[in-house]
């Protein structure tokens, strides 16, 4: 299997896989117990069940043993928009606002919305999993020093 295709099929699985088997049980990525009450916001990810333009290229790779030329992708990049505007009006009464639409890594949207909310909208229909999503910063202290970059820069 070239890497390309395990990049983007271990990325897709990163996203289906959800959590770790030892965390605590949880409530649309908040642990049960600490769910905060419910006019508070959060963002989440809403992800649909069509897959992302990068499961379709790495399929298509792989059946085909060849990447799609670059009208296929496009094509099915559309597909994947149309879906996601049939679901945006649901999507957005449902939710505070959408911030965000996804389509190459994954397939869904980002929105704001209450957990209330972030609960309704995994009952609509095309709707895989509805996510918290966490805010990540990098940790530089150790990895600069350890390139060397503080001697780059005298």
């Amino acid at each position: 299997m070239k890497l390309p295709v395990f990049f983007a099929a271990t990325l897709c699985a990163a996203f289906a896989a959800g959590v770790a088997a030892n965390e605590a049980p949880l409530r649309l990525g908040i642990p049960v117990g600490q769910a905060p009450g419910s006019d508070r916001t959060y963002s989440f990810l809403v992800e649909l069940e069509q897959p992302p333009v990068a499961v379709f290229v790495a399929r298509q790779r792989e059946r085909r043993g060849a990447e799609p030329d670059r009208r296929l992708q496009q094509f099915y990049a559309a597909a994947v928009e149309r879906q996601q505007d049939r679901l945006l009006p649901a999507v957005s009464a449902r939710s505070q606002r959408v911030d965000a639409r996804f389509r190459i890594a994954v397939n869904g949207f980002r929105v704001r919305a209450t957990l209330r909310q972030g609960e309704s909208l995994r009952n609509l229909p095309g709707v895989v999993q509805v996510r918290r999503m966490q805010l990540h910063e990098p940790e530089l202290s150790a990895s600069v020093p350890w390139l060397g970059a503080p001697a780059l820069w005298k």
